[in-house]
């Protein structure tokens, strides 16, 4: 659910980060500039805000703060986006994981010897049984003061949010209307929607409609208000067995 645009920067900086990966014994994020106190990302606290084309130490690493601590990291201008792009040798990570999120590494042991052997499949069937639902973020990097950040800055978007996908969303008009490129619409007395249609030649029209989103895709067609609060309750319904091929 990520979205890298500006791929000549990325690119770029992205053979920068591998090469310093290459040389140092630390895991490397790419850290985005933030442009909201966005509650869905993790930040990370750089004790050089000012470094540019350099990794520098990572100070704090939280995950997902509350709106009142997500203005704070804004506000001090210290603080960076998590894009959860990470990179470092392999001996790198597995020693920082080895180091605290032991419950990772320890069903592993022995891998050698099952690898390639009547014994493999089963031996990885094993393994993933047992391995804990946990992400990097939390398994290492909220742990380890061996990390550092790179201040990227390509276009980067986590579309795990309706307000991502109304930032990334390329064509907003006079009234806030965020609007997908392909889309073909006529818009009246609308303000602060967001007008999705995947479908080149057909017309969206609306009028007097204020902060919905319009998702027209080719097989469902969704119309509901921004405000994500009642929505997760209202997508949990299509575990329903008559919804089951729209999930």
């Amino acid at each position: 659910d990520q979205v890298i645009n500006r791929h000549d920067i990325f690119n770029v900086e992205m053979a920068q980060v591998l090469e310093y990966a290459s040389e140092m014994d630390s895991i490397v994020c790419l850290g985005i500039p933030p442009t909201r106190p966005d509650t869905n990302f993790g930040y990370i606290q750089t004790s050089d805000p000012g470094a540019q084309g350099r990794p520098v130490k990572i100070k704090t690493f939280t995950e997902k703060p509350d709106a009142e601590l997500a203005k704070v990291f804004i506000e001090s201008g210290e603080f960076l986006w998590n894009s959860g792009i990470f990179v470092g040798r392999a001996s790198t990570l597995k020693a920082e994981m080895e180091k605290h999120s032991p419950m990772i590494t320890k069903p592993w042991k022995g891998w050698e010897e099952s690898l390639g052997s009547d014994d493999q499949e089963n031996f990885l069937r094993r393994v993933y049984a047992d391995s804990p639902n946990i992400a990097i973020d939390y398994a290492v990097m909220e742990k380890t003061d061996n990390a550092m950040v790179y201040a990227a800055h390509f276009k980067w978007a986590d579309i795990g949010n309706w307000e991502s996908l109304y930032e990334y969303l390329a064509v907003h008009d006079a009234n806030g209307n965020a609007i997908h490129p392909d889309s073909k619409t006529l818009i009246r007395e609308s303000h602060g929607n967001i007008i999705y249609s995947d479908k080149k030649g057909k017309l969206t029209a609306i009028m007097g409609m204020e902060d919905f989103m319009i998702i027209d895709t080719e097989e469902v067609l969704l119309i509901c208000p921004r405000n994500g609060g009642k929505f997760k309750d209202f997508r949990a319904e299509l575990v329903m067995p008559e919804f089951s091929d729209y999930r």
